[in-house]
């Protein structure tokens, strides 16, 4: 169900998986890539809602990380 800005909560997770695989590719070529962005990666396409909201919340979280911007 869209939100009044006429989002839905797909449009809100295909943005994070977005931005999640973004940043996976750019870690991947400087060689940062950790094991914990892959697993909040495999958790944003989970089947599972739980897992898939709680990887949305730490997505948000590592990217309000100022210091991830360099």
């Amino acid at each position: 169900m869209p939100d009044e800005k006429g989002y839905s909560y797909a449009d809100y997770m295909r943005l994070l998986r977005d931005c999640i695989d973004n940043l996976s590719a750019y870690q991947q070529r400087t060689g940062c890539y950790s094991g914990a962005l892959k697993r909040l990666k495999d958790d944003l396409k989970h089947e599972d809602p739980f897992i898939s909201y709680r990887a949305s919340r730490a997505a948000i979280k590592l990217m309000r990380n100022p210091k991830l911007y360099h």
